[in-house]
């Protein structure tokens, strides 16, 4: 009795300690970004010449760009459609832009020599919502870029979601659905997003928009991957 009893302390002080070492992510900043400004007569603001940004990731210097194609709309230069494309020395990988898209890229630092990119995709309006068309969480595994995660595991996951808001928790990326609100017929009822897959659902109520729920990436550092649980 006394040897099991060592032995569930061992294996609980092995999964303390596994969890205490764990890989904690710290901050994140914008990389490149820009906006299509549909429904306004303004010039998507993505560069025309492909220029990009160069920074350290993982320590080597690596280069993202917007490549796009570009349309004219009553006199304003809007997004036809590209790739945003992360280069170094551990390769090239592209993520597709399609038309009329804006998008935004994050670097994500950790409290270890490690960092991450999230590229995010959406179409945005002139009312000043936006809806999510595209996630990817990149990172470098053996040598190469590889993408642990991107918009439809959140979504399969359970994330409900007009747009997304990124953010770091307790050493965990948090990728939050977020939903424009409108007010109905009866003046007494909160306002609610408009989508019926909101139905039943309780959602958190700002101004104009709304929070659901969230999707929480964490770093699995036995799996060498990320995890995902599901937070209201």
């Amino acid at each position: 009795m006394m040897r099991k009893l060592l032995v569930l302390l061992g294996f609980t002080l092995l999964l303390f300690s596994s969890n205490a070492n764990a890989m904690s992510l710290t901050n994140f900043s914008t990389v490149l970004g820009f906006e299509n400004y549909n429904g306004t007569n303004m010039n998507c603001s993505a560069p025309t010449d492909m220029n990009g940004a160069m920074f350290s990731m993982n320590g080597e210097t690596v280069s993202i760009e917007a490549a796009l194609n570009f349309y004219n709309d009553y006199g304003a230069r809007k997004n036809a459609g590209g790739v945003i494309k992360l280069s170094g020395n551990s390769g090239t990988i592209s993520f597709p832009v399609k038309k009329d898209e804006s998008a935004k890229v994050y670097q994500i630092f950790s409290d270890e020599n490690r960092d991450f990119l999230l590229i995010r995709t959406y179409l945005d309006a002139a009312n000043g919502s936006s809806i999510c068309t595209g996630m990817w969480l990149v990172g470098k595994a053996d040598g190469k870029f590889v993408t642990y995660a991107k918009l439809d595991i959140v979504k399969n996951a359970g994330l409900l979601f007009d747009d997304i808001s990124p953010s770091i928790k307790n050493g965990e990326l948090w990728i939050t659905g977020t939903a424009r609100v409108y007010w109905g017929a009866d003046p007494q009822a909160p306002p609610r997003p408009l989508s019926s897959k909101y139905n039943g659902v309780p959602v958190k109520v700002d101004g104009n928009y709304c929070t659901i729920n969230s999707a929480v990436l964490f770093w699995d550092s036995a799996a060498q991957w990320f995890g995902i649980r599901m937070e209201n």
